[in-house]
């Protein structure tokens, strides 16, 4: 289980402690991981493509213990999920078989997803609230400034993403999403889930994207 920063292994309102509680009973093994630099692992906090390495630690851990033998799910929230996505190649080779994913609200750098999810998810929703349209009565809201955050919004989901295939890029920590995330979306031979929440801009910036 990989957290999502600045999250730890005991997970948003508990989350990876109660999933970890049940897959015990159920009568699975866990293991909750804190990357480096976050919760109790020493070292500094660093940019979330750092945490590659340590998912492929754990996956080490698995093989030493011998559950390497059993099926394997990567569990991830947000920059988590990403992690488990962007590791995934090297957990194969760790554990001598494709792990299973559990994605939840995976984050990806994509400017345009992340403009079209403020559109969908932020400007579109206040245009049918009632509380706007009252804030907007009684000169509350910013009109100038609302109207170029959402000028600005609209532009970026209208330019062309570039460079995603170069391979410096790709390396770059600040690009790496999209290229890798999708090739191993589009696996054939990777059994997973994908968990969504409804209004959150995370979920709707991947969907968008997706």
């Amino acid at each position: 289980m990989i957290p999502g920063q600045p999250q730890t292994r005991v997970g948003p309102h508990r989350l990876y402690a109660l999933l970890a509680r049940t897959a015990a009973a159920a009568g699975f093994a866990s293991l909750r991981l804190d990357p480096h630099g976050w919760g109790d692992s020493p070292g500094e906090a660093e940019a979330i493509a750092a945490s590659v390495p340590d998912a492929v630690a754990a996956a080490q851990v698995l093989r030493t213990l011998g559950l390497d033998r059993s099926p394997v799910i990567c569990v991830g929230l947000c920059d988590g999920a990403t992690v488990a996505l962007l590791a995934h190649p090297l957990l194969e080779s760790v554990l001598g078989r494709p792990p299973g994913l559990a994605l939840i609200n995976p984050w990806v750098r994509d400017e345009a997803a992340e403009a079209s999810a403020q559109i969908r998810g932020h400007y579109l929703a206040r245009l049918v609230s009632g509380d706007f349209w009252n804030r907007l009565m009684r000169g509350e809201v910013r009109i100038s400034r609302a109207l170029s955050e959402a000028t600005r919004a609209v532009l970026t989901t209208a330019r062309v993403p570039e460079g995603h295939d170069d391979a410096g890029a790709a390396a770059d920590a600040a690009q790496w999403a999209p290229a890798v995330l999708e090739q191993t979306l589009v696996r054939q031979d990777v059994d997973g889930v994908l968990v969504l929440s409804g209004r959150d801009l995370t979920a709707v910036a991947f969907e968008a994207w997706l």
